[in-house]
């Protein structure tokens, strides 16, 4: 997914309380981008340096954060002015003045007198600043006010050079599943991204026209705080990701039986800045009763599949396959050879009438028997 790096410099001796509050109501915010083929939103990525250095070498610790920003901010204060034998600021700014001298930095302070405190080579070499004030005390009302006018100087900022695109293939496997309804919210429970499904779900005849919005924007807005605190849950990393999860789904022209998978949104560095969801609709299609799902050895699987019967070691690489384990490992875990776990791989297919592994997990999706599957303990018995 896409998201727009932000890298603060600071003066840790001063600057550190108005770093962390910035950082805090900055991080997994999202703004509107146009930049080359790109017209979209993307959640911030903000990057600042929070604790003491572990090692005296600057580019080991900044420099990789620095050439992915697309903004680079400065909070100014009194002791940002002085320059030390080992100085990480200058040297972070000096960095951004020879690599990027095109994006002039954003300037946040809370002083009158500003520039009597900011360092010569950034008032000669950027004479057209972008300086944003904060009135009064670092309060967050003070500073939420500032972030109002930080973010379009970001938006500014993001002209110069390419956006971020980290990898997602937390999606991957499901991609192309019929029925299958995706998101991507930023820290403030707007989203970023959606399909056309979801899109369509929510009324909206793109996925464009849902971007911005939030839960009390859609035909469920009834149950909006009941979507925030899950969404909260999974940011704050309080509990596991939902995985499979049954849930009513108000949509705009009907109530729906889904299966809702929900985790975190995460950048480059491993920093949360969002979270991310899909679910499949299920309405009127468990084909598998849930008194058949009751035996401990094996499950029937009834007249729609031909009253097949799956076994321990089915559910045990059907387990592997929805957690998409690699076959070796799950081969190493069962005590058995990868060719043994394809020739179950091949029995799972022709039991659950399917072509490959990605219907494989449709059905088992659809059918209800995901839900028993990721139950199973490492005993080979449903919990």
């Amino acid at each position: 997914m896409r998201f727009l790096s932000t890298f603060i410099c600071y003066r840790q001796v001063d600057g550190s309380a108005l770093a962390v509050g910035i950082s805090k109501l900055l991080h997994g915010r999202s703004i509107s981008v146009q930049q080359g083929s790109f017209n979209g939103t993307v959640p911030i990525s903000v990057y600042h340096d929070n604790s003491t250095p572990a090692t005296e070498d600057w580019e080991c610790q900044h420099k990789a954060a620095l050439e992915q920003s697309r903004a680079f901010i400065i909070l100014c204060t009194p002791g940002i002015k002085a320059k030390l034998p080992q100085d990480w600021v200058h040297y972070e700014i000096n960095w951004w003045l020879k690599n990027k001298p095109t994006t002039p930095p954003i300037v946040i302070t809370a002083l009158s007198e500003w520039e009597k405190w900011m360092p010569n080579s950034v008032i000669k070499n950027w004479p057209n600043l972008q300086v944003i004030k904060i009135e009064g005390p670092l309060s967050r009302n003070n500073m939420e006010g500032a972030i109002t006018r930080i973010l379009p100087a970001i938006s500014d900022s993001s002209r110069c050079g390419d956006l971020k695109v980290a990898e997602d293939n937390e999606f991957t496997p499901l991609d192309s599943i019929t029925g299958l309804y995706r998101w991507e919210k930023d820290r403030y429970f707007r989203y970023v991204n959606c399909n056309e499904n979801y899109a369509r779900a929510a009324g909206f005849d793109s996925p464009k026209s849902v971007i911005g919005k939030n839960d009390d924007d859609m035909p469920w807005w009834s149950l909006g705080d009941f979507f925030r605190q899950g969404d909260q849950e999974v940011i704050d990393g309080k509990s596991p990701p939902r995985e499979n999860i049954e849930e009513v789904e108000i949509m705009v022209d009907r109530t729906a039986e889904i299966l809702v998978t929900e985790t975190q949104l995460i950048d480059s560095r491993g920093a949360c800045i969002g979270v991310q969801g899909y679910f499949i609709d299920i309405t009127g299609q468990k084909l598998v009763p849930q008194d058949r799902l009751a035996h401990m050895e094996k499950i029937d699987l009834g007249e729609d599949f031909g009253n097949e019967l799956l076994l321990q070691v089915e559910m045990q690489v059907l387990r592997g396959i929805i957690l998409r384990i690699p076959v070796e490992q799950v081969a190493k875990d069962l005590g058995i050879t990868t060719k043994e776990v394809d020739g179950h791989l091949t029995s799972l297919m022709k039991k659950l009438q399917c072509k490959n592994i990605r219907e494989i997990i449709t059905i088992s999706m659809r059918s209800g028997l995901l839900l028993r599957v990721l139950d199973f303990n490492v005993n080979g018995r449903f919990k």
